[in-house]
C-alpha cells in the first residue's frame, strides 16, 4: 500500500488476528473500520427497503486504529453513510472484535441456538413436538422478538397477561446463572486471543471437508412446515422468552463488566439479533441464520451452540434455591441498562427486515 492509503475493515477480525500473532501494521497508512451490525445480507436488503422506508439500514460502529492525515474518520462515517446506517456509534477496533466475537458464540447465534433445542427437548414431551416448536424456535423469533423490539426487555415482562408473568421469571432465573458463566468463558478466550488462534486452524482444515449441519434433531424436522405461523402467547412461550431475554441479560452484562460502552453492548446483544439475525431463522430455521453469516460466526456457533444446550437444559432441571431466584429477578426488574436500551432503541426507526 501507498503511504497515507487507507485501510478500511467491516470486521474486526484481520485487527484480532494482528493481536494474535505479535504483528502490527506501518505507522504511515490510515487503518480504520465500519463495521455493520448484521451480516452481509442484512445490510444489502436493509439498504434496499431504504428506497421506500426513510430509516431503513442497518446500524453500524466505527473505530479509528491509525490517522495519518487528520481524515480517518471522516472517511469511516462516509462509509457508514454509504451503506445506508441510520445509526453509526464509536468505538474502537479491540472492544468491537472481542465483543463481537462472544456475541457471535453467545446469544447472536450459539446461545439462542442451544436455548431453543434446549427448550424443545423441555416441552416435547407433555406438548408434542408441533407445540413444542411453536413455544421455542418459532415463538422467539417471532412473537417474542417482535415485541421485545416494540416493548424492550423489560417492557416484554410488563406487557405479559399476569398468568404468564410466573413463567417468565422461572425461565428467566433457571437461565440467567449458567448462560452468564459460560459467556464469562468465552469472552475471557475471545480477549486473550485464543478464540482467533483456534478459528485460524479450523478455517484451515475446512479445505478438507464442508461445516457440519447443525439442523440434525428432530425439532428442525418438525419445524420444516411451521415457518409461516406466528404463535399466541402462553406459560411455555413465555418460559422460553423468560431463557432467552436472561441470555441477552447476561451478555450485556458480561460485556458491561469488561468495560464496553452500552451502544456497543446493546448492538451486540440485543439489536443486532431482533433486527438482523433473528429474522433469517424465523424464516427458515438456525441453519439458515448461522449460514448466512461469516466463516468466523459459522464455526463459533457450532463450537458453542452445543454448549448452551446442555448448560441450560441442566439448569432446568435442577431448579434455583427460592431465596436465590428472587434476587436474580429483582435484579433484572431493577437493573439500569433497562433505560440505557430504551435510548439506544430510540434512535432507530422500527424497521423490520424482509428475508426473502
Amino acid at each position: 500500500m501507498k503511504p497515507g492509503a487507507t485501510l478500511g475493515l467491516s470486521h474486526g477480525f484481520l485487527y484480532g488476528h494482528l493481536k494474535a500473532t505479535g504483528q502490527s501494521l506501518r505507522p504511515d497508512i490510515d487503518f480504520i473500520m465500519m463495521a455493520p451490525k448484521g451480516m452481509g445480507k442484512s445490510c444489502r436488503q436493509l439498504y434496499l427497503q431504504g428506497l421506500t422506508i426513510n430509516g431503513a439500514g442497518i446500524n453500524s460502529s466505527v473505530a479509528v486504529e491509525q490517522d495519518t492525515n487528520g481524515r480517518a474518520l471522516d472517511y469511516a462515517l462516509g462509509w457508514a453513510v454509504a451503506t445506508g446506517s441510520p445509526v453509526t456509534f464509536f468505538t474502537t477496533m479491540e472492544k468491537e472484535v472481542i465483543s463481537d466475537l462472544t456475541g457471535e458464540r453467545a446469544f447472536l447465534l450459539g446461545g439462542i441456538w442451544g436455548a431453543v433445542e434446549a427448550l424443545y427437548e423441555k416441552f416435547s414431551g407433555p406438548m408434542g413436538g408441533i407445540a413444542a416448536f411453536l413455544a421455542s424456535a418459532k415463538g422467539l423469533t417471532s412473537t417474542v422478538s417482535d415485541l421485545i423490539s416494540k416493548h424492550g426487555l423489560l417492557g416484554f415482562y410488563r406487557e405479559l397477561d399476569h398468568n404468564y408473568k410466573d413463567a417468565f421469571r422461572r425461565g428467566y432465573v433457571a437461565a440467567f446463572a449458567p448462560a452468564k458463566k459460560l459467556i464469562e468463558e468465552i469472552y475471557a478466550n475471545v480477549a486473550s486471543w485464543a478464540e482467533i488462534r483456534e478459528v485460524v486452524e479450523a478455517t484451515e482444515a475446512l479445505k478438507g471437508g464442508p461445516m457440519s449441519d447443525i439442523e440434525t434433531s428432530e425439532m428442525w424436522q418438525v419445524g420444516k412446515t411451521l415457518y409461516e405461523s406466528h404463535p399466541l402467547m402462553n406459560p411455555e412461550l413465555a418460559y422460553s422468552a423468560g431463557v432467552y431475554i436472561a441470555g441477552i441479560m447476561a451478555q450485556m452484562q458480561v460485556l458491561l463488566e469488561h468495560g464496553h460502552c452500552v451502544s456497543e453492548l446493546f448492538n451486540e446483544s440485543l439489536d443486532e439479533a431482533i433486527r438482523s439475525l433473528n429474522p433469517f431463522m424465523d424464516k427458515r430455521g438456525v441453519g439458515h441464520m448461522v449460514n448466512n453469516c461469516s466463516p468466523t460466526a459459522r464455526l463459533g456457533a457450532r463450537k458453542c451452540g452445543p454448549r448452551f444446550k446442555e448448560a441450560l437444559a441442566s439448569a432446568m432441571i435442577s431448579g434455583v434455591d427460592p431465596t436465590e431466584e428472587n434476587a436474580e429477578f429483582a435484579s433484572f426488574l431493577g437493573n439500569p441498562l433497562h433505560e440505557d436500551i430504551a435510548k439506544c432503541s430510540a434512535f432507530r426507526p422500527p424497521v423490520k427486515l424482509i428475508v426473502d
